[in-house]
């Protein structure tokens, strides 16, 4: 119309400017947006259109942009507005925004617009301001369930937290939403990624009406939750229901069948894949690859990795981590150059710290600082669980120099990484700069865990320092760490190779489960402190014994001088 000479109205020109920005098109897109810049006027339509127009590409940062400029020219916001720039400001993680934004929505009266309103929830709950959140869903008229899960997404997406996530649920109740199926779903959801199993079974249990989302998602949070025969069973109940297996249902079941090492199950799973030509699935197939590995069986992961049509980080990462777990150093290096080589796909996390734990295991410190150089270049160096494994991988070889430096150039550092960094010394024979960081860690606010205190137990040892062991001991005791089998059997340990068998014994005797690891210890703390006859009478009452127990015993007949004897009794 225009090359015509044909200079239309802004009214058409509006119009022509929305049909241009709502096709989805970014070439048509680039022609609103000359457009838009060509208008001799731009009433709030206009605006508007640009603004949502760039919102659906996610280019939030021209929706600010824009916004600004606006708000410049004298136009008023309106509840076309709001949803796309508190979107925007939400995706910049700008709390700032959606701060001010807020007050202008009360200003403007449309905070109990559900829209507007709802999309500021949705802001607060991400950011963590549930009080704000409530508040603001409080004033909404005609609240929906897509507000609500625009809540409960807030809460799981960015919290992880259980105390926000109860707040919520106690507002769905008081509001009628209890056993509502859409939101019942999401709340499943939300407690699984909060770890909280007894609610997300709770929300499971009074439910009215399951739909198909609902079983995949109580499946799925069992076997996230480590409880992989209960997902088993629900797997069962499920197609009891009339409800079918389906991609993401199975998914779950082969991560429970790897949790459990069955490999029978997972066996009947392959083959149901198969019939129903879904082993070619690159989600499913990447699951059987990670069955067959964490079952041990690398040879068949490897088999259904290369018949793959396609393949992922996923699937790679998968198998990598199988032979790892098997010690194939040689095969692992070699996949993870045919990962960027073959296929094109770069490295991520999961990837360099599988090769970091590779190089860890074989002290191969050479192999590692090629690792190292190559999450440099990938810039991913700048990540706690990273920097902690390599940490971990240089004190396992030996070189404390290198992992000292990474541990003080962390801006952040969990229990793992104190621990590696404890343990790191410990294992050189560094054991008073174990003892100085373990008291560091605490003065950090860090409250030591079973392993750092295994680290230091192990360090009285070193010391022969049962009085520091006895400290140790308190704490344990005085924190109701006593029940932790891994504490347990190194207390015995320690109170043994200092000389303090009287301790060493109680500790023993009063452990409520003793297994056959603790067992094996107590025999060995008798064998070594010449008391080959008690050593005998309680490897006499053991219910279970392993190679380790009978060495031991023959160990104390030995040291006895009574090989003849063990000979005939054993």
């Amino acid at each position: 119309m225009i090359s015509n000479g044909y200079n239309p109205d802004a009214y058409l020109m509006t119009k022509i400017l929305m049909l241009y920005a709502r096709s989805g098109c970014l070439d048509d897109l680039c022609y609103a947006r000359k457009l838009f810049e060509e208008m001799p006027e731009r009433n709030l339509t206009a605006w508007n259109t640009m603004i949502l127009a760039y919102a659906r590409v996610d280019d939030y940062m021209e929706v600010l942009r824009l916004y600004g400029r606006m708000r410049g020219s004298g136009n008023f916001s309106d509840k076309f507005t709001f949803p796309s720039v508190i979107k925007a400001c939400i995706a910049m993680e700008d709390m700032g925004g959606v701060r001010q934004l807020q007050s202008s929505v009360v200003k403007a009266g449309l905070n109990c617009n559900l829209f507007v309103g709802g999309a500021l929830v949705d802001g607060y709950a991400r950011f963590g301001w549930m009080d704000d959140a409530v508040t603001s869903l409080d004033e909404i008229e005609g609240t929906s369930v897509v507000t609500w899960n625009a809540v409960i997404a807030g809460v799981c997406g960015a919290l992880r937290s259980r105390d926000g996530g109860k707040q919520v649920h106690s507002k769905l109740i008081a509001c009628g939403f209890k056993g509502d199926t859409f939101v019942g779903n999401s709340l499943i959801d939300m407690y699984a990624k909060c770890g909280d199993e007894e609610s997300c079974l709770k929300v499971f249990d009074e439910m009215g009406e399951r739909n198909q989302v609902t079983w995949n998602s109580i499946i799925s949070a069992e076997a996230q939750f480590g409880h992989f025969n209960d997902a088993l069973v629900l797997f069962l109940r499920m197609q009891e229901s009339g409800y079918k297996s389906n991609r993401f249902n199975l998914g779950s079941i082969l991560m429970a069948s790897a949790g459990m090492a069955d490999i029978g199950k997972g066996h009947e799973l392959h083959g149901h894949l198969v019939r129903n030509l879904l082993d070619s699935d690159i989600f499913l197939g990447s699951a059987l690859v990670d069955m067959y590995s964490k079952c041990g069986m690398v040879e068949e992961a490897h088999q259904v990795f290369r018949s793959l049509l396609e393949r992922n980080e996923v699937s790679y990462n998968a198998l990598l981590a199988g032979y790892v777990q098997e010690g194939k150093a040689e095969e692992a290096l070699e996949l993870y150059h045919d990962m960027q080589s073959e296929d094109g796909i770069q490295p991520d996390q999961f990837t360099f710290t599988t090769l970091l734990t590779l190089c860890a295991n074989q002290g191969n410190d050479n192999q590692g600082r090629q690792i190292h150089a190559h999450l440099i270049r990938a810039n991913i160096t700048k990540n706690i669980i990273v920097e902690t494994e390599l940490v971990h991988m240089y004190s396992e070889c030996g070189r404390l120099n290198y992992a000292k430096e990474i541990f003080n150039r962390m801006a952040e550092r969990n229990a793992y990484s104190w621990n590696s960094m404890i343990e790191g010394y410990q294992q050189n024979g560094k054991t008073q700069e174990a003892l100085r960081l373990f008291k560091q860690m605490q003065l950090n606010g860090i409250k030591p865990d079973c392993f750092s205190l295994s680290s230091m137990l192990s360090s009285c040892v070193s010391l022969s320092d049962s009085q520091k062991g006895r400290e140790l001991h308190n704490f344990i005791v005085r924190n109701t760490m006593e029940e932790e089998g891994i504490l347990q059997v190194v207390l015995v340990d320690m109170y043994a190779k200092c000389g303090s068998m009287n301790y060493a014994w109680k500790v023993y005797d009063q452990t409520i489960k003793k297994d056959v690891i603790l067992n094996n210890v107590m025999v060995s703390a008798f064998v070594n402190s010449g008391r080959a006859n008690d050593a005998k009478n309680l490897f006499d009452q053991m219910e279970q014994r392993n190679t380790a127990s009978w060495n031991s015993i023959l160990a104390g007949y030995a040291n006895k001088g009574l090989k003849r004897k063990a000979s005939i009794t054993f």
